[in-house]
């Protein structure tokens, strides 16, 4: 046996793709406000059966309806070959679930009572028993949908459902109630509603019913079920159609309308039965497809497959019955004929049920002889009623079908296929199977509405269109599309085309983005899967058309899933806004009404005619002949033209058809070989109303029995000089510049003439379809259109259509902090441009390419000069502005890290004569006390001269005094700093360099020492820092061979002594660059306070309060940034006053940078806490 693979389904039944019918979505109850239209139902009548209708009428006023069902039931004959898999001996293999198709067959064949005498039977009934009619008519609609039909499964008969079998006899008892027979019950229409009403007041235990609820209970007998919780679910559904109301056709094409009525649908009525303990026992037990509700049975199935694996999948449909009276009749232990399924689902909402556990052998298909059909197949009873043709579309059924078969084939290995030669793994229908019982069968199309959904759901993430549904028309316009995703947060695309020709799922029905003359909309929806197509823009090339034919397509988008495939074309079309359908949209002409010339021979020899018979040519008088058929036409319109034969071998290939319409003969080639009792498209044409429009069938040219049956002439969609316009144009907004223009598009509906009014712009009317309007002054305008034609007018005004901005200029600008940064650095730029409403960033080799914000963040990926363009714009103009960057390798070269010795620093602090203010007891040497990384430092301990009241200036010699022995710089680009602790330093203390290169000895600018007792990071960018001439020199590191002369402390006298740590000395270098890598040009004075520019900093250095004030009460743009330029900080403030919170922030040095009144002003701060 194979080991099944555990999978989950549960989020991919909502990417089945879905093949529509005209009667998509419709449930057994429906509430009114959602009923399907009557021409709906009709289609849907005519789309399953194309057999003739014949009309009785009794002396008594009673209307019978008859008609040939054996192609709608689909029954075959088993002539597969069989498979040679070994016949392992089973006890009960032979044992099935019998659906007997052929007696189905002869009781639908019989003539049935009509809609109207069925409601005299449900009406009379109630009278003599004293029963609701209500329960009595929705009972009917759930069990039958009004149709005498033969035996379920399980026994339930006719109409009513009523039941026969080996654990309920209510045919038996309710015989003797009505005083007749059983089987006048179960041949009967008026006898059966006649019993099920005895029945129903027998079931009355309450001795006076005040309302509908009062007879829940006894609708629940009513049922004629074991289970107790499947007679409740049951007697519920009945008071829901009571409740909702329902609408349905018949297979005789008529309407039941069943009107909701106010009830309430009682709950918690399941009795406390050993049977009701047993099921929520069996509740518990485990299920094999997550989905479904565990209704496990503990009968009516073998243990084990008995050596076989899991290679078939059997698709059954009940045909007759409920989704409750099967789960009740396979846990009915009872029975003396074990039978059942693997799984039920359920017509209205897809719930599933798993009643046989797939490790077991359910009974089902009813194959004496060979018992591997049910050792190696999974069975699923799907609820539908062969009389209620609605349930073929219900979409939750079909989506939960395909669902559970995907889960159950994958698990399994099996492959989702259709098989019709026995022993073939794959999936397979009740009848494909030799031996099989005789059950009605899936057609042709049913299954390929299945094997669809099961195909697309193997797909993950295919949008699944909703509306409008395959092949609907009368779609009004605006179109308004809906669709399903199993995709969360996804975008979509979708397209329509007036054509389906060159679809693919990769493409849709085209790879580029824009529409055209063909692909009319190819646009983008975000998140939402809803989407509304009526007026034109950058993505929709026309509006709707009425009487068009066109196709859809949507595929989906998200990071996490990718792209999908495109969902299968959908067609539709819309109907023209403002038409009035006629009272009729379908007229067909039998060949009864055929005016003939020639001799033609009337038959019924071969299937698949409309009427009573059909006529033919007997390959005599070759043109000679001709069969003209004469629609009367109710109303001008658009008609969509079919024709119907009986299509045979002996039959021409090239039958002519002539369609004369309003505008001319079109002449049609049939090919009568195929498509037998079928009705084929033969073109949309405009038909005057009346009797003018004709199709005539000739025999010129032909060889072969030419068919003369019917024409059906299908409304779709009124001619504009019959319909009244609706106005309506585009754009529906618009901003631009003064001196700019608007073009203007009417998408009116039905115009013939326009008159638009443009108040402010030039010209100010115009009777023109697509005018353009120049604007010339700043402001906002409205704009109107009225729409007229021979039936009427129509005026659309949109108010405040025209937003005309005033032509300001625009000026692009930007700051860095940094000029050089390192691949994978992260800056943030400063947008100082005016002007601008929208901003276009482009960075080569940057992480992002580009961008849309104001003040974008930015790294890069590569080494060499990058120029990042700004284009600001807003709706007048644009400006652009660029700036270069250096990118390259960032190296770091340790100078010395004192981990084995104190380096080049190996003289005490007084060896310089530079040296002032402290004592020679002061030292200098490698220290294990305090250090930033490893294990040692540079520790001094400088204590004061006493002798003489000096401010302190430490020289701490990197080469002992000799140039040579200076640490050297790797060039003299890039920076250089240390991490430096210190204690007892005295306010204003500060730390810089002397630096030695070939121009002299310089200095660094120095920088205010941070007394916390913590270590900081103190750094200089090369050759940048402008700092002071010891000797000769120009003041800045840019000579050749730069070397470290040492590190100098200052501050002023002071008795205290200092101890100063240093470590890890370094140089840090950007290569390929200049090694100009700074912030912002700032001032050098850290401790500075007040400039020209009108902004205070204070205190500076801070311990994390930072007071700013500025010359003006204005609105500043407030923004920190650390010394690699990263921004740390974005902010607002309004007023001249106001406080800047840095405790976040860790010790060292920051640029602040204030933008005001256009203006940008920066600051170098010191957190010093």
């Amino acid at each position: 046996m194979r080991k099944n693979k555990l999978i989950d389904l549960r989020n991919q039944i909502a990417s089945i793709m879905v093949l529509f019918s005209i009667a998509t979505g419709l449930a057994q109850t429906t509430p009114d406000s959602k009923k399907p239209s009557d021409e709906q139902l009709y289609s849907l009548a005519d789309k399953y059966l194309k057999s003739s209708i014949k009309k009785e009428v009794n002396p008594d006023g009673e209307v019978f309806l008859q008609r040939e069902m054996g192609d709608y039931l689909a029954l075959a004959n088993k002539k597969n070959a069989v498979t040679s898999k070994p016949d392992l001996v089973e006890k009960h293999d032979e044992l099935e679930c019998e659906h007997n198709g052929e007696l189905l067959k002869e009781y639908l064949n019989r003539p049935h009572p009509s809609v109207k005498t069925m409601v005299k039977y449900f009406t009379e009934a109630s009278k003599e028993f004293d029963v609701p009619v209500e329960i009595l008519m929705a009972a009917g609609q759930v069990q039958s949908n009004w149709a005498q039909v033969s035996s379920s499964f399980y026994g339930s008969w006719g109409v009513m459902g009523l039941i026969e079998s080996d654990f309920n006899n209510q045919i038996a008892v309710a015989a003797k109630l009505i005083k007749s027979t059983p089987e006048a019950i179960k041949t009967d229409a008026k006898t059966n509603i006649r019993a099920a009403a005895a029945l129903l007041k027998s079931y009355q235990k309450k001795t006076n019913p005040k309302g509908l609820e009062d007879w829940f209970d006894a609708t629940r007998e009513l049922t004629g079920l074991k289970d107790e919780e499947m007679k409740t679910s049951l007697a519920e559904r009945f008071f829901k159609v009571i409740k909702e109301g329902s609408k349905t056709v018949t297979l005789w094409k008529e309407i039941i309308d069943i009107k909701g009525n106010s009830v309430t649908i009682p709950s918690n009525k399941n009795s406390k039965s050993s049977t009701a303990k047993i099921s929520a026992v069996q509740a518990t037990a485990a299920v094999d497809y997550p989905d479904a509700l565990s209704r496990i049975t503990s009968c009516n199935y073998g243990v084990g497959r008995n050596g076989y694996g899991i290679d078939y999948y059997f698709v059954h449909y009940m045909a007759t019955g409920t989704y409750e009276g099967a789960i009740s009749y396979f846990n009915d232990c009872s029975r003396t004929t074990p039978t059942s399924a693997h799984y039920c689902i359920r017509n209205s909402d897809g719930q599933i049920s798993q009643v046989v556990r797939e490790a077991d052998r359910a009974y089902s298909q009813g194959v004496s002889g060979y018992p591997q059909w049910n050792g190696a197949g999974v069975s699923t009873e799907h609820e539908v009623l062969a009389t209620n043709l609605s349930m073929w579309d219900s979409q939750p059924m079909l989506n939960a079908a395909a669902a559970l078969a995907i889960d159950v084939c994958d698990r399994n290995g099996v492959p989702k296929t259709r098989r019709v030669t026995n022993g073939n793994r794959g999936i397979y229908g009740h009848n494909d199977v030799n031996t099989g019982t005789d059950c009605p069968n899936l057609t042709t199309a049913r299954w390929n509405v299945l094997l669809a959904k099961i195909t697309a759901g193997s797909s993950t993430n295919v949008p699944v269109p909703t509306a409008p549904t395959a092949g609907q028309i009368y779609v009004s316009t605006p179109v308004n599309f809906t669709w399903d995703s199993a995709v969360s947060n996804a975008d979509y695309r979708i397209q329509v085309s007036k054509s389906n020709a060159g679809w693919n799922d990769t493409d849709g029905f085209t790879s580029a983005a824009a529409p055209n003359s063909t692909v009319v909309v190819n646009d983008v929806v975000n998140t939402v899967k809803t989407y509304s197509w009526n007026a034109t823009s950058a993505a929709v090339s026309e509006s709707p058309v009425g009487g068009t034919v066109y196709y859809y397509t949507i595929r989906s988008y998200s990071a996490a899933t990718g792209t999908s495939k495109y969902s299968a074309p959908v067609s539709f079309t819309p109907k023209s806004a403002g038409c009035t359908l006629p009272g009729s949209t379908s007229i067909t002409v039998d060949n009864l009404a055929a005016t003939l010339a020639g001799a033609w021979t009337s038959t019924s020899a071969t299937a698949g005619y409309i009427g009573t018979d059909y006529i033919h040519d007997g390959d005599t008088g070759k043109g000679t002949k001709s069969a003209t058929f004469t629609p009367s036409i109710p109303q001008r319109g658009k008609y969509e033209v079919f024709i119907n034969f009986t299509a045979g071998t002996n039959r021409p290939a090239n039958v002519p058809v002539d369609i004369i319409h309003e505008n001319g003969t079109a002449t049609v080639t049939v090919n009568q070989q195929i498509n037998n009792g079928t009705w084929v498209s033969l073109g949309r044409y405009n038909f005057s109303a009346g009797s003018a429009g004709k199709a005539v069938i000739r025999t010129a040219g032909t060889t072969g029995v030419v068919i003369a049956d019917a024409f059906k002439f299908t409304f779709i969609d009124c001619l504009p000089e019959n319909t009244a316009p609706a106005a309506s144009f585009t754009p529906t907004a618009a901003a631009v510049c003064e001196g700019q223009t608007v073009a203007y598009t009417s998408t009116s509906a039905n115009a013939t003439s326009y008159s638009w009014s443009f108040p402010g712009g030039t010209p100010s009317t115009s009777t023109a379809a697509n005018p353009v309007v120049t604007y010339s002054t700043a402001g906002t305008y409205d704009a109107s259109l009225t729409a007229t034609n021979a039936i009427g007018s129509d005026t659309k005004t949109i108010t405040g259509l025209v937003t005309v901005n005033p032509a300001a200029a625009v000026v692009a600008g930007f700051t860095a902090p940094l000029a050089e940064l390192a691949i994978g650095e992260s800056i943030t730029l400063t947008n100082t441009s005016t002007g601008a409403t929208a901003y276009a960033w482009t960075f080569p080799n940057g992480s992002p390419s580009a961008s849309t914000a104001a003040n974008p963040s930015v790294s890069f990926t590569s080494a060499g000069l990058k120029t990042v363009t700004l284009v600001a714009s807003n709706a007048c103009g644009s400006n652009t502005y660029t700036m270069t960057f250096c990118v390259g390798s960032n190296t770091t070269t340790a100078l010395e890290t004192f981990e084995a010795s104190a380096g080049r620093f190996t003289q005490a602090p007084t060896t310089s004569g530079s040296t002032v203010g402290i004592a020679t007891t002061s030292t200098l040497a490698r220290a294990t006390d305090s250090y930033k990384s490893g294990t040692a430092s540079l520790k001094a301990v400088l204590y004061d001269n006493t002798s003489v009241a000096t401010d302190w200036l430490v020289r701490l010699l990197s080469g002992g005094g000799t140039p040579a022995n200076n640490q050297a710089f790797v060039g003299n680009q890039g920076s250089f700093g240390f991490w430096m602790k210190t204690s007892t330093a005295n306010a204003g203390a500060t730390v810089t360099a002397w630096i030695d290169d070939t121009d002299g000895l310089e200095e660094l600018p120095p920088q205010a020492i941070i007394n916390n007792g913590a270590w900081n990071y103190y750094e200089w960018f090369l050759p940048t820092a402008a700092g002071t001439t010891i000797t000769t020199g120009n003041g800045t590191v840019n000579g050749a061979s730069v070397t470290l002369d040492a590190i100098v402390i200052r501050q002023g006298n002071t008795a205290n002594t200092m101890t100063v740590w240093i470590d890890d000395i370094q140089h840090n270098y950007i290569s390929g660059c200049s090694g100009t890598r700074k912030m912002l040009d700032i001032a050098d004075d850290a401790a500075e306070v007040k400039t020209g520019d009108g902004l205070v900093a204070y205190p500076n250095p801070t311990d994390g309060i930072l007071n700013l004030s500025l010359e003006n009460n204005t609105k500043s743009d407030v923004r920190l940034y650390n010394a690699s330029g990263q921004q740390l900080l974005n902010t607002t403030f309004e007023g001249a006053e106001q406080q800047l919170d840095l405790n976040g922030f860790g010790r060292g040095i920051y640029l602040l940078q204030v933008i005001a009144d256009g203006k940008t002003i920066t600051r170098k701060i010191i957190l010093n806490k």
